[in-house]
């Protein structure tokens, strides 16, 4: 039962690794995107390298460590307790 549309996938001997060089076109819903050849990751993941600072932002201090008093409520209760 073999249809003409049921034909084997093609298989691509493209070069990938760390002793690559070069770029390899991979492709996405968006279209062809350029990735470098020693990168392990697709045609997403390099554009949002292209289009966004990933992996160099910085969360506020505010965000990285609560605050100690959150509201007066919250001071009324350590006062209570003897903090």
């Amino acid at each position: 039962m073999s249809d003409a549309g049921d034909a084997a996938p093609k298989i691509l001997d493209l070069p990938i690794g760390l002793d690559v060089t070069g770029t390899r076109r991979e492709f996405d819903s968006l279209g062809n995107v350029d990735v470098p050849a020693d990168r392990y990751w697709g045609a997403q993941t390099q554009r949002s390298l292209e289009h966004f600072n990933i992996g160099n932002d910085r969360s506020p201090a505010t965000t990285r460590s609560p605050p100690r008093c959150t509201s007066p409520l919250t001071a009324l209760r350590r006062g209570a307790r003897g903090r």
